[in-house]
């Protein structure tokens, strides 16, 4: 990693951005402008599940947060987002993303309960 990426991480994570102060969670504050047309979305996917953003942008993997997160990587995706960009906004590998899309676009075919979810997450 090149010194100029560790002071940005280093940056990042005593919450100093370069764009300014954004109106997110503090522990989540993105770096990327960008990323504020996402919050939206995840804060919809949140309600829908009925958990607090931080929970579903957190590490657990309970199936109901995951699912959410999957119906917020497709909409990004129509919206005509990258993998990568999806996956600095949620905090997640572009693979990461890769997989979620993959198993969204699955449910997507069978799932009513999951075309219910992505719906309200795409508004």
């Amino acid at each position: 990693m090149s010194r100029e990426s560790e002071q940005m991480h280093a940056d990042f994570a005593a919450g100093i951005c370069p764009y300014g102060t954004v109106d997110y969670p503090t522990e989540l504050a993105p770096c990327y402008p960008w990323a504020l047309q996402a919050k939206p979305m995840i804060s919809r996917a949140a309600a829908a599940v009925g958990e607090p953003v931080t929970v579903l942008m957190g590490d657990n993997r309970a199936r109901k947060l995951a699912q959410a997160r999957w119906a917020v990587m497709l909409g990004l995706r129509h919206a005509g987002w990258s993998t990568s960009r999806i996956g600095r906004a949620l905090r997640r590998d572009h693979t990461t993303v890769m997989s979620g899309l993959e198993r969204g676009k699955a449910l997507m075919a069978h799932d009513r309960d999951f075309q219910r979810l992505y719906a309200a997450v795409a508004g």
